[in-house]
């Protein structure tokens, strides 16, 4: 049990600051304005209560529902760029840790899961990306979705090992394991 609480510890460590976009991102997302009020809801509830895992959890998937909003609008405009499209998805990926994550420290390991799995797949398709129209240049989002869809990976190994053995040690519920990393900027 002490190692099951070890790897909590560890997820929990950058939970409600992780991937949290810069206090200036709250005020304009040229790529998705839409997402506006959600991320300034998301920084309000994160300053007032960054203890409240629940309600961390909460703002943080209403934050990736907005990017996801904002990437099915992209989608609908064929004269979007594929770059605002990934970079939506990004921006989705890196709530979906911060929500999985305060799922997980409340020991709502199913939901935790599911999101750190949807992070790693929106992450997984923006890092495998290539333009082929374009000498098959990779999205320019590519280093911030390899970061993210490493986070997910690590998380969801640590998970399955704590599942599989729960009193063996667990390198990868190590707090530099589990670090956190910050998407692109808008």
């Amino acid at each position: 049990m002490l190692h099951a609480r070890t790897l909590i510890a560890a997820i929990v460590v950058s939970s409600t600051l992780a991937f949290a976009p810069h206090p200036a991102a709250a005020q304009s997302d040229v790529n998705c304005p839409n997402a506006v009020p959600a991320l300034s809801e998301y920084l309000k509830i994160t300053k007032a209560s960054p203890d409240d895992h629940q309600v961390v959890a909460n703002a943080a998937l209403k934050a990736a529902e907005a990017y996801n909003d904002c990437g099915r609008i992209v989608l609908r405009d064929t004269r979007q760029q594929d770059n605002k499209f990934q970079y939506s998805e990004v921006r989705e990926a890196s709530f979906r840790i911060v929500a999985a994550r305060n799922f997980f420290a409340m020991q709502n390991v199913k939901q935790a899961r599911s999101e750190f799995s949807s992070a790693e797949k929106l992450a997984g398709d923006v890092a495998d990306y290539t333009n082929r129209g374009s000498g098959s240049r990779a999205s320019i989002f590519k280093d911030s979705a390899d970061e993210i869809r490493g986070q997910a990976k690590a998380a969801l190994d640590a998970m399955n090992d704590a599942a599989k053995n729960p009193a063996a040690p667990n390198a990868a519920a190590s707090p530099a394991a589990m670090a956190s990393a910050t998407p692109a900027p808008n």
